[in-house]
């Protein structure tokens, strides 16, 4: 009768007669080398960045016979281990390099992944199919350093400050919605206080003269009986009566920051009758063949023009011109101008600008140019000036802008006739 094999660890069982003079050898093959494999053997897999398949063979040393595989090499990426569905227990260690797991599995099967520098004891299941996990249970366990935080311990080994429980930090972040026992109302100590105690303790705080604090925050309702006025600091205005009619004046002198002002008074004055300067003194004229005043606010109503011993080198008709803010306009005027002397009168116009009639000669212009505003971006304009001091000169005309003014130009027919003298100022309100 020839030889058999056990089912588990591949041991070869001689048939009866059989190896008559090799008995020996083959027994202590038996004992001596796979029955020590299967109880203490300890092996080295290199894993070679592949899944590795290791067998038991019949009556032969193999890697997957002995109790504890260390499993070795550099991996880049999770690898298998295949093992036979031998029933016997594996120790497993993964002591590869690159941070990789390795699970140990029948061929097809699920099996256990052990993560990378751990080690496992594995057993095949009681089908014989596949890898699991040998144990489920300890009865005690007693460890050398604390079980950490992240595999479900403490992370300490000093008692907790609280009763039944284990505090983690010195001053804790705890998230959801955790419970504490409520204390008594009245209670004054460390202890922690629940929403139902401080409601309970606030509910109704009273009249502001029984509460024992120096800042109590207050919301909606009203107050009264302050003692002193509010200050200005807590949105109070620091006093109790106003120079104002129906408002409160906080200063004999206040200065106010970009206000937006209602049909204001000033001093009995409406304020749409304030008259305001683009220059205190006026720009002086002389070797400019044009002279701009920008930036003039969009609420303008009225600009006044103002011509003060204004001259120019050849004595060229006086052009105003408006503008936007996409630039001066130059063309769409009409606007007429006459001058009178001693001889008779002469009418000159143009559409480039609101023209000024200037006498040929020698001219020393002093007068205005009244500008106003009569609705969706259309002007009108007059103006009344002495040359020398014997010509009067008049005119008017209108213009319809493309958008809002800003601006005003004062220049010439010609552009080019420089002014030689004089002063010359836009006033608007």
């Amino acid at each position: 009768m020839s030889s058999t094999y056990s089912t588990n660890l591949a041991i070869e069982l001689m048939g009866a007669g059989e190896q008559a003079g090799n008995w020996g050898s083959t027994t202590n093959t038996n004992l001596g080398t796979l029955i020590e494999q299967a109880i203490s053997g300890v092996v080295t897999q290199a894993m070679a960045d592949a899944d590795q398949t290791i067998t038991i063979p019949s009556g032969a040393t193999g890697v997957a016979r002995n109790m504890f595989i260390e499993c070795t090499g550099a991996l880049t990426a999770a690898r298998n281990l295949i093992v036979p569905t031998n029933k016997k227990l594996y120790f497993i260690s993964n002591a590869t390099t690159g941070g990789f797991a390795i699970t140990v599995k029948v061929s097809g099967q699920t099996g256990v992944s052990v993560p990378a520098a751990a080690k496992i004891v594995l057993v095949m299941n009681s089908a014989g199919t596949d890898i699991v996990v040998a144990t489920n249970y300890m009865a005690a366990l007693t460890l050398g350093t604390p079980l950490a935080v992240a595999q479900g311990g403490t992370g300490t080994t000093t008692a907790s400050t609280g009763t039944g429980g284990i505090v983690l930090a010195v001053s804790p972040t705890l998230t959801g919605t955790p419970l504490a026992p409520t204390a008594a109302p009245g209670t004054n100590t460390t202890q922690i206080a629940t929403t139902a105690f401080v409601t309970a303790s606030t509910g109704t705080l009273g009249t502001m003269s029984t509460q024992n604090a120096n800042n109590v925050a207050i919301t909606g309702g009203t107050i009264s009986g302050l003692s002193s006025p509010l200050p200005l600091a807590s949105g109070g205005t620091g006093g109790t009566t106003s120079t104002g009619s129906g408002a409160i004046v906080l200063a004999s002198g206040a200065t106010l920051a970009s206000p937006t002002l209602n049909s204001p008074t000033f001093g009995g004055t409406p304020g749409s009758s304030l008259i305001f300067k683009m220059s205190a003194g006026g720009v002086s004229a002389s070797g400019s063949t044009s002279v701009d005043f920008t930036s003039m606010p969009s609420w303008i109503n009225i600009i006044t023009v103002t011509f003060r011993n204004i001259s120019t080198v050849s004595n060229d008709n006086i052009l105003v011109q408006l503008g936007t803010s996409s630039g001066v306009t130059t063309s769409g005027y009409v606007s007429t101008s006459i001058d009178f002397d001693g001889s008779g009168a002469v009418t000159t116009s143009s559409t480039s600008g609101f023209v000024f009639k200037v006498n040929p000669g020698s001219n020393i212009i002093n007068g205005t140019m009244i500008i106003a505003y009569t609705g969706s971006n259309a002007w009108v304009n007059n103006h009344t000036a002495s040359i020398n001091t014997n010509i009067m000169s008049v005119g008017g005309g209108t213009i319809a802008l493309g958008g809002t003014l800003d601006r005003v130009r004062i220049t010439t027919v010609s552009g080019t006739d420089a002014f030689d003298a004089g002063t010359l100022n836009v006033l608007y309100q």
